[in-house]
């Protein structure tokens, strides 16, 4: 007992160890309303008003679990138990992730399915955990959501980018899912690009194999590492190439690398990457491609280094404050740098 207590009570003070979590998952994951584990939990939660939570506090805690698990106080008695099985991840997700995150449910076959969202700002990268060990990296204005109960269903949809180092477990595969694409996995690293504004969704491997599939379960192609698939989303057609991996998820090391990219592509890139928005001031500019490496360079830096490379202006627009003194996203103009046009046309 003193060895549960001791874990629960570190678990809720967000400083356990790693068998100190899987203890917590597993007392959960029983689902024995009779058992020690609960009984710990119950005078968990007791103690809570010796900390000064007050009467006032577990009210406005014990309603928002209520609301967040689709429960109702007047329709129904509800355990802790049934509380703890379904808003689990309201327990301890949010202290294995650093992230933004959400929870909610949604009902299916007359069940609430408890699903967690990761959420990554634009112009930050956040590294990520899952429960079951597998872990990786969010890119700029990505989301990563995933059942509660994932060790039992190891599956998860990606909207933008992320780097996925997948824990292996022959009895569950690892599914990863896009708007257009099945991603099927045992134990491997690889990339995915799935933004919804993007016009193609890219898997990159490094290491392992992947089998990519379409939405309605078609086999698509068997990645092998160092290759690439990428998916016309509007004319549905796919092609595979053979890449240096390494490059496509430099990005989760601070590190920015164009390989003959066009300035369409760079500028997308760079506009999540340092969340600034890009106007091109003459479309003729949209026929240079780009060859550089970035690791860690403000902005400004890496205008300097595009500018060596390709007759262009980079020009910072007036920002306006708002009512509330929230300052606009900052908006650079690039235009073509009319004394060395000539020289690189020769």
């Amino acid at each position: 007992m003193d060895k549960t207590r001791r874990a629960i009570r570190n678990f809720i003070q967000n400083r356990y160890s790693r068998s100190e979590f899987f203890s917590v998952f597993r007392g959960f994951d029983k689902n024995d309303e009779e058992g020690s584990f609960l009984k710990e939990l119950e005078i968990q939660w007791d103690e809570i008003d010796e900390k000064g939570a007050g009467a006032l506090e577990k009210e406005r805690v014990w309603k928002n679990i209520l609301q967040r698990t689709g429960a109702s106080p007047g329709k129904r008695t509800i355990s802790i138990w049934t509380i703890a099985q379904q808003a689990a991840a309201m327990l301890f997700i949010p202290l294995l992730l650093t992230s933004l995150f959400y929870f909610y449910s949604e009902n299916k076959d007359c069940r609430h399915v408890a699903y967690a969202e990761i959420q990554c700002p634009m112009g930050v990268r956040t590294k990520f955990v899952l429960p079951d060990g597998t872990n990786g990296f969010l890119n700029s204005g990505s989301s990563l959501k995933y059942p509660v109960d994932f060790v039992k269903s190891r599956q998860v949809s990606i909207q933008g980018e992320a780097y996925f180092d997948v824990f292996h477990d022959k009895s569950h595969p690892f599914t990863v899912q896009t708007s257009n694409l099945n991603i099927e996995v045992l134990g491997t690293k690889f990339n995915v690009t799935a933004y919804e504004d993007d016009l193609s969704e890219q898997i990159c491997l490094n290491q392992g194999s992947v089998k990519v599939l379409s939405k309605d379960g078609k086999p698509l192609s068997l990645l092998k590492p160092d290759q690439r698939l990428i998916l016309d989303i509007e004319n549905k057609i796919y092609r595979k190439e053979d890449v240096v991996a390494k490059n496509f998820s430099s990005w989760t090391e601070g590190k920015l690398i164009f390989r003959d990219e066009s300035m369409q592509q760079v500028i997308t890139r760079l506009s999540r990457w340092y969340n600034v928005e890009f106007e091109l001031e003459n479309e003729e500019l949209l026929n240079y491609t780009f060859r550089a490496t970035f690791v860690d360079e403000p902005i400004e830096e890496v205008f300097k280094l595009l500018a060596i490379s390709a007759p262009l202006q980079f020009e910072e627009q007036a920002r306006e404050s708002k009512s509330n003194d929230e300052y606009q996203k900052r908006k650079i103009t690039i235009k073509p740098d009319l004394k060395r046009l000539d020289t690189f046309k020769k």
